[in-house]
C-alpha cells in the first residue's frame, strides 16, 4: 500500500528507521506494520510550480484474509 503523509511524519519515520528496522529484525512475528519504503518525490508543474510529497510504502494488513467491516482510523487535530 502506498500513501501520501505530512513532511512531520516523513521526518519521525527517518529519525527512528534504524531502531525500526532492528526491532523488526529481532522480532519477525511482531505485528508493528512493516514499512518497504520511504520516498520524498519533487517535480515542477506545468506553470514552474515546485512540488514535494512524501510517501511511504506498507505492508497491506488485509492482504490474507477477508475482513467483514473495515475502518480507516487516523489522528486529527
Amino acid at each position: 500500500m502506498m500513501k501520501t503523509i505530512p513532511k512531520r511524519e516523513f521526518d519521525k519515520f527517518r529519525h527512528i528507521l534504524e531502531s525500526y528496522y532492528r526491532h523488526i529484525k529481532h522480532f519477525s512475528d511482531s505485528l508493528i506494520s512493516r514499512f518497504y519504503g520511504l520516498h520524498q518525490v519533487t517535480w515542477y508543474d506545468a506553470s514552474g510550480k515546485f512540488n514535494v510529497r512524501y510517501l511511504v510504502i506498507m505492508d497491506n494488513l488485509f492482504k490474507d484474509f477477508n475482513v467483514g467491516l473495515r475502518f480507516d482510523l487516523k489522528g486529527s487535530t
